[in-house]
């Protein structure tokens, strides 16, 4: 069985019961059939959902690439994010974005194949290989935001000659309240 199945079960739940109750106006079915571009919803109460657009920016971290690039289309977007460790433990690990904000991810060491979620908060969960929850993380500052525009992205890290890190960072756009329609 997989760890996090109420995680996926509620998501697919969500997408589901929007779909069954029309809520998908068609600007946004539009949007939704294009492949390149990503989406989150929430249910927001009784036949109400939350849609939000997500950039995604993803790409391999070693001991010779340190930042990764994006261009945000969002007004102070909220940022998320999924980091792989690849390669040995890597620890004292930090998130540089551009101002001069570094996100601490307080006292964590990432052991081979563990992965650290965070989707908002002061906490984020790290989990194995198989995504069984572990542990969780203290987060500073929070929240994290993200200024429109070109940005370079770095994970700070105290690192070993084979440091292999997979990140994906994952910035929030505006909000669509949906319901319901006929």
């Amino acid at each position: 069985m997989l760890p996090n199945i109420a995680e996926i079960t509620a998501a697919l739940h969500a997408w589901e019961t929007a779909y069954q109750a029309k809520a998908f106006p068609a600007e946004v079915q539009k949007l939704l059939g294009d492949r390149t571009r990503e989406f989150h919803l929430v249910e927001s109460g009784p036949a109400a959902w939350t849609l939000y657009p997500i950039h995604v920016a993803a790409g391999p971290l070693d001991a010779r690439t340190r930042t990764l690039h994006t261009e945000n289309p969002y007004d102070d977007a909220p940022v998320t994010f999924v980091i792989l460790n690849a390669g040995l433990p890597v620890g004292k690990n930090a998130l540089k974005l551009p101002g001069n904000v570094t996100a601490l991810l307080a006292n964590v060491e990432l052991k081979p194949g563990e992965i650290i979620k965070y989707t908002g908060g002061s906490e984020a969960t790290i989990y194995d290989s198989n995504w069984a929850k572990q542990r969780t993380a203290k987060i500073v500052p929070d929240p994290l935001k993200l200024k429109k525009g070109p940005a370079d992205i770095g994970v700070e890290r105290s690192v070993a000659a084979d440091s292999r890190l997979q990140v994906e960072l994952r910035l929030v756009g505006p909000a669509w309240k949906l319901t319901p329609g006929k």
